[in-house]
């Protein structure tokens, strides 16, 4: 987590992703994902159950309400 962007490292650090908190749009679980939407994009990531539960909420608290 940054100031102002979420950061997902990816093995090949060419396909790091960063996310500006401003353009998340929601936010969500399905099939064991977490799932971040924005307006051109949908992002998949692959966690643990605990480690889903911390994101989602340190994410929730983070993102400007829309």
């Amino acid at each position: 987590f940054m100031d102002d962007k979420l950061v997902a490292k990816t093995v090949i650090p060419h396909n790091s992703k960063r996310i500006l908190y401003r353009k998340i749009e929601e936010i969500g679980v399905k099939h064991g994902q977490v799932v971040i939407k924005t307006k051109f994009a949908t992002y998949s990531f692959l966690l643990t159950p605990g480690k889903r539960k911390k994101i989602i909420a340190r994410l929730k608290k983070l993102i400007p309400a829309k």
